[in-house]
């Protein structure tokens, strides 16, 4: 089913201006995107720190360069300060960003509908140990309204071509229709709603209009051959159309092999609280203007899937 056409001139307009009164200078989060001053190979290695056990040997990229790259400021919205980010959109403006890129034909199996502007980050490392771990964070626009439908925008982690990005204590893949707290009705929630950042009233550091969601920061971690090269891809893509985006961010320095001798202890599970707080308004004013374009932003939301 595709959704209005109306949806991408209506909802990055009103996006932008909430943004402008909303939150001002507020917002901490930016993003450098790949280009000449950024390459797959700086992305990768921004991953691993000084005594990782971990050495990339190369990186490559498939997708719109404006759709990944490197953040900072994120801290106070995900729990996570600085690290890389990809996403099926923009990654300096979360929302509602058509890249006209392919899908990822190893995204398929953890959806069930065909998958487009897909971004692929592809890393070969040699870890000194026989067991990696990193911390991530999976969040989208398309919460909280399409939770339990078509648009399900999916990514994995897959290394050594296993996917990896499971929801802690569980087999299920992380995914919209796998972890939320339901849709606008209540519908569809999940027994994992207590991993799940509901951001549906904008409270939580970044408009609704940007993402509505996003999940608790997660663990992953993964068996790998100890001292010959790995494979790790990150991939992320929308699902049913190329519209309302969807991002993962993993956090710069916790790419690091762990749970031997002498190496940090494998962290199990995951699921800590990211700090996301509300940013204040400049006025009273300005509040109410953001509230009225909100809200009608969210009626025609509501109309489009009848469109």
């Amino acid at each position: 089913m595709k959704r209005s056409p109306e949806l991408r001139t209506r909802i990055p307009a009103a996006f932008a201006i909430a943004l402008l009164v909303g939150t001002g200078n507020a917002c901490a989060y930016t993003a450098t995107p790949l280009g000449a001053a950024l390459t797959p190979d700086a992305m990768a290695q921004s991953l691993v720190s000084p005594g990782s056990g971990i050495v990339i040997n190369s990186a490559s990229y498939r997708g719109a360069n404006g759709a990944s790259g490197v953040f900072t400021g994120g801290n106070a919205i995900f729990g996570i300060d600085s690290g890389l980010v990809l996403t099926s959109g923009s990654a300096r403006d979360f929302g509602d960003v058509e890249n006209g890129v392919a899908g990822e034909p190893l995204l398929k199996p953890l959806t069930t509908g065909a998958t487009g502007d897909a971004s692929v980050l592809i890393i070969r490392f040699t870890p000194q140990g026989d067991q990696i771990q990193f911390s991530y964070v999976f969040a989208s626009r398309e919460y909280p309204e399409f939770v339990d439908s078509e648009f399900n925008d999916v990514f994995g982690f897959f290394v050594n071509g296993s996917n990896r990005a499971l929801i802690p204590g569980s087999s299920q893949p992380v995914a919209i229709n796998n972890i939320n707290c339901g849709n606008t009705t209540g519908a569809g929630a999940q027994p994992f709603c207590n991993l799940f950042i509901d951001n549906r009233d904008g409270s939580r550091g970044l408009p609704a209009e940007a993402l509505g969601g996003w999940t608790r920061v997660f663990n992953l971690t993964a068996p790998v051959n100890p001292g010959v090269e790995n494979e790790l891809m990150l991939a992320i893509a929308d699902v049913a159309d190329n519209q309302l985006d969807s991002a993962a961010l993993i956090a710069s320095g916790s790419f690091s092999i762990c749970g031997g001798e002498g190496q940090p202890s494998c962290e199990t599970g995951g699921g800590e609280p990211g700090i996301a707080v509300a940013l204040p308004l400049a006025s009273p004013a300005q509040a109410g203007l953001m509230g009225a374009l909100l809200a009608a932003v969210a009626a025609w939301r509501l109309r489009r899937r009848s469109v």
